[in-house]
């Protein structure tokens, strides 16, 4: 349920049983979506890095302020779970033999190809990503796959002239990969028990960067 990045601009993309919309102009209604429209500090690619773990850190600012938690559950929410547990990564070009895959599938692009091009030792991870462009930046939820010095290679979205910048959660388990559809952090059947009883370390693959 998406495009292609670059079309992103307007639009919405559903997860989590909701619809996260981003525009040109601002933020939606319901704080879902973000936009920026300069950052003059630091480089591009950490601007949009600090600007997308802000925007997780304001989803679950969000969420601490409303109603109550489920009561004995780890994280309240999907976005409480990606703080702990996301990390940083560096995009990297797609390596030879690893051809862009279809837009609209990038959950399952990544885990197809990191099932595949066993070659380049990648593991699946979802989270979200932001592109940015002159004028209009973007925050969505997405899928990639990394390496193991922690760069991201991404099957499904090209730069097209932008900066794009990934946090999200890899994981080690292929079983917690997808194979058809939504992705472990879109599928709330599959992600409760995670919400719900945490993560065990064996699920996960220390790859990237830290945030602080």
């Amino acid at each position: 349920m998406e495009c292609s990045v670059a079309q992103r601009a307007g639009g919405s993309v559903l997860t989590g049983g909701r619809a996260w919309v981003v525009s040109s102009a601002g933020v939606d209604e319901e704080g879902a979506g973000q936009v920026i429209t300069s950052d003059r500090s630091g480089t591009a690619h950490d601007a949009a890095v600090r600007r997308l773990v802000d925007v997780v850190r304001d989803h679950v600012r969000l969420i601490d302020t409303g109603g109550p938690r489920p009561p004995g559950w780890r994280y309240p929410s999907v976005f409480h779970f990606l703080l702990a547990h996301g990390r940083v990564f560096t995009p990297a070009p797609r390596p030879p033999g690893l051809d862009k895959m279809p837009d609209g599938a990038c959950r399952v692009n990544a885990a197809h190809a990191a099932r595949t091009y066993g070659e380049h030792d990648l593991v699946y991870a979802g989270g979200m990503a932001a592109y940015h462009r002159p004028g209009v930046a973007v925050h969505l939820p997405h899928a990639w796959c990394v390496t193991r010095d922690g760069t991201a290679v991404d099957p499904t979205w090209d730069a097209d002239g932008g900066t794009i910048a990934y946090f999200g959660v890899p994981l080690a388990d292929r079983t917690l990969w997808p194979a058809y559809g939504e992705g472990l952090l879109e599928d709330f059947m599959r992600c409760a028990p995670l919400l719900r009883d945490g993560f065990s370390e064996a699920a996960y693959a220390p790859r990237g960067h830290g945030i602080t």
